[in-house]
């Protein structure tokens, strides 16, 4: 006789198929960005890895709960016949070739950018003929689009067979107390997993953000859960309620000579500096789409890639404390 019902043990085939999966996805991404010259320390490559892993399991779980619900009825289970095995099949299938494409973007975005895919993405999406532009030219769309057809139609077939193989156990046939027992047992694991943490408070994307290397954040992420998690942040615009409760605050900073809480004044006379300060300087503003700071030499890069830009700054007033809020 077998301990757990069919559909158990289903569920934990396709959990640790598919943690193996992601797991070795996160291991990809950490090989790939592993910068070399400032590695991630081994603790805290576990540590990653670990919580990570947690999050890889909510993500599963949270995709598995129709499957788990609904199959539990038996005009709905996917062993009842074809077209409940097959309808399962087509559903899990397109979650699954969901999360390829969110890594797919995670991993394009933080080749881009140095930093985990969030919601501030959608900004592409206002205009999107420049962005899709982009992406053809940057991408190999074509390979990609055929890669995750691949992987995911070998996803579907190791589902398929996974269903056959647990479809051939016998039926479970337990007593009423174990029933009961087995399925308030099953169901608090689910629950435990999706929670994530023995604390007060459920496993957060800020738990990613709890070591000190900037890389390890990254590594732990799931770029599904932390896109819909900073979802909720995208629309987040200036607020002068706020920005008046904190202005004393800013003044004493910035150094404001005459402060005026009710019209929030931030002038500031300044002096110029140096061999400047006897003539009008010429402003020359530069506007560039992802002249990330890092990438040129003004901020240390041995390759010298930006001269030109480099001596500009160099020649002329170099705002080293500039910075934007996002």
């Amino acid at each position: 006789m077998p301990k757990l019902p069919r559909l158990v043990s289903l569920g934990l085939a396709i959990i640790l198929l598919q943690l193996l999966l992601l797991g070795a996805a996160r291991l990809a991404f950490w090989a790939y960005f592993n910068n070399a010259n400032n590695p991630v320390p081994l603790a805290e490559l576990v540590t990653a890895l670990y919580v990570g892993g947690k999050f890889d399991l909510r993500l599963i779980l949270l995709t598995l709960l129709p499957l788990l619900v609904l199959g539990g009825f038996s005009w709905f289970s996917p062993f009842r016949g074809r077209g409940q095995r097959y309808f399962w099949l087509g559903y899990l299938g397109l979650v699954f070739a969901g999360i390829v494409l969110f890594y797919v973007f995670d991993f394009g975005h933080y080749a881009y950018l140095a930093k985990p895919l969030d919601a501030t993405v959608l900004r592409f999406a206002v205009d999107l003929d420049i962005s899709m532009g982009m992406m053809w030219q940057t991408y190999p769309v074509l390979r990609l689009i055929l890669a995750i057809l691949l992987v995911t139609a070998g996803y579907a077939w190791l589902l398929h067979y996974l269903m056959q193989r647990v479809n051939a156990l016998p039926p479970w046939q337990p007593g009423r107390a174990r029933k009961f027992f087995t399925v308030t047992l099953m169901t608090f694991l689910v629950i435990f997993g999706i929670y994530g943490k023995f604390s007060y408070y459920p496993l957060r994307w800020s738990d990613a953000f709890a070591t000190p290397h900037p890389f390890t954040p990254a590594v732990t992420l799931n770029p599904v859960l932390y896109f819909f998690d900073t979802l909720k942040n995208k629309e987040i615009t200036f607020s002068k309620e706020r920005t008046r409760e904190y202005y004393e605050v800013m003044v004493d900073y910035l150094g404001i000579e005459q402060p005026d809480q009710a019209a929030l004044n931030f002038h500031r006379d300044v002096a110029r500096p140096g061999p400047l300060a006897e003539r009008k300087p010429n402003i020359v503003l530069v506007l560039l789409e992802s002249f990330a700071t890092y990438k040129t030499g003004l901020s240390g890069n041995p390759l010298n890639p930006t001269p030109n830009f480099d001596r500009l700054a160099n020649e002329g007033i170099f705002f080293s404390r500039f910075y934007t809020p996002h």
